[in-house]
């Protein structure tokens, strides 16, 4: 999972902080927060689809904090379920 990545969409779509999500958010809420984007997008996904801007890749280069994705089931299953 690209941390910095998922920070910066948080950042775009709520005007959160960096610390503040550190402190604050969960996957839970972050799957809750998807699930109503995906009905009601925030303006800047609505204007780059009407706009028909797609998505550069960034080949090779990865944020200075990036991790190499990975998938959210390998991810919760790093942590006991005490």
């Amino acid at each position: 999972m690209n941390w910095g990545e998922l920070y910066a969409h948080l950042i775009a779509c709520t005007g959160y902080t960096w610390e503040y999500i550190e402190n604050n958010m969960d996957l839970p809420r972050l799957a809750s927060m998807n699930a109503y984007w995906a009905k009601h997008p925030p303006l800047h996904l609505m204007i780059q689809c009407f706009m028909g801007i797609e998505e550069k890749s960034v080949s090779g280069e990865q944020l200075p904090d990036a991790e190499p994705e990975m998938d959210i089931l390998e991810f919760a299953q790093q942590f006991p379920q005490g």
